[in-house]
Order: C-alpha cells, then structure tokens, then sequence
C-alpha cells in the first residue's frame, strides 16, 4: 500500500492553492493587457471611421458613442453606409472582429473564474480535514490524486485562455 505522510499532503495542497492562486493573478495580467491593446486598437477603428463619415448628425452620435467606448452600439447605429470606400469597410470589419476577438478572451477568463477559485478553496478545506483523512485509509491517496488532477486541469484552461490572449 502506498504511504503518504500527513507533511506530503499539507505541502502538497497548500502549494496547489498557492501555485493556483499566483498562475490566475499571472492571466488576468496577460488578460487585462490583451484587453487594454484591444480597446486601443478599437478606439483607433472607431475615430477612423467617425472621421469618414459624411453625415453630420450620425458623425456627432458615432463620437459620443466612441467617447463612452459603447463601440458595439456604435456599429449598431451606424452600419457600413452603402457605397462606402473599401477603407470605410475594412474599418467596420475590424472593429467587429476586435470586439468578437475581446468577449471571447473576457467569456474565457470569466470561465475560469469557477474552477480556479474552487480548486483553492477546495485545497484549503482539504488541508483542514487532513487528521480526518488519515483515518481513511484510501481518502488520503484519493484526495492527493483529485487535486493534482484538478490542478492540472485548471493549468490546461489557463493555458488555452493565454493562448487566446497572445493570439
């Protein structure tokens, strides 16, 4: 049978919540940079095509819209005018693409809100309840299996939103 001391397994869970916990706060700064890019990015689409437009009344709306960063509604309200230049349309396609491109990295990220912070706190109550899972004799090896396979899950998640995030 396999022997596993109570020090492997406080270790063993702390450093998951901890290595979890730092590898998060490490994404959301990769995330937070993504997105910061992105709403630059959008805001230079945004003002290229607010200065194209010919309509006065659209171009003060479009502005406003631009200055509060709703660039969604921006598109909304004013769609790719009907004899537009190729510029004004590769504008629109961008800023379109930019905004597709920058919910999925927040619904990514927001995703891995749940499994993350329930694997720390998972870990935590685990280092809680060590005594106890002594006394069962297969607990103890079942609950170091779960939570390094969970870990590795979380990290496998993390890794696919980062990716999303340099792409």
């Amino acid at each position: 049978m396999i022997s596993i001391s109570d020090n492997t397994l406080y270790y063993t869970l702390s450093t998951i919540a901890q290595a979890g916990a730092a590898a998060f706060g490490f994404l959301g700064a990769f995330v937070l940079f993504r997105l910061q890019a992105a709403d630059s990015r959008m805001q230079d689409l945004a003002s290229a095509i607010a200065d194209d437009v010919t309509r006065m009344e659209s171009r003060d709306t479009l502005k406003q819209l631009i200055a509060g960063r709703r660039y969604r509604e921006a598109i909304q309200r004013l769609p790719v005018p009907s004899g537009a230049g190729s510029e004004i349309q590769a504008n629109f396609g961008a800023l379109r693409s930019e905004l597709s491109s920058s919910d999925e990295v927040r619904i990514a990220f927001a995703k891995l809100i749940v499994p993350t912070f329930s694997l720390i706190g998972a870990s935590v109550v685990a280092i809680a309840l060590v005594d106890q899972l002594r006394q069962l004799c297969l607990a103890f090896p079942l609950v170091l299996g779960i939570a390094v396979l969970w870990f590795a899950y979380v990290l496998f998640l993390m890794v696919r939103v980062l990716r999303s995030c340099i792409q």
